[in-house]
């Protein structure tokens, strides 16, 4: 019984990369409005679920 090591399939390894690079590519845009832009989508969701949830309990504890 031979030591190998694990064998990663390409397509996968490459698949891999891919999306890595994809993230990057989302996470580091070279736009500073773009990113903005994301990050205020970003804000503005998490601020109306909040208040979504505030107003749910305020409706239960009144």
């Amino acid at each position: 019984m031979q030591n190998k090591t694990p064998v990663v399939p390409p397509l996968f390894a490459s698949t891999n990369l891919h999306n890595l690079s994809q993230v990057q590519v989302i996470a580091t845009p070279t736009n500073p409005w773009v990113a903005a832009r994301a990050e205020y989508e970003r804000c503005k969701r998490v601020l109306s679920w909040s208040s979504e949830v505030f107003s749910r309990h305020a409706r239960l504890t009144r």
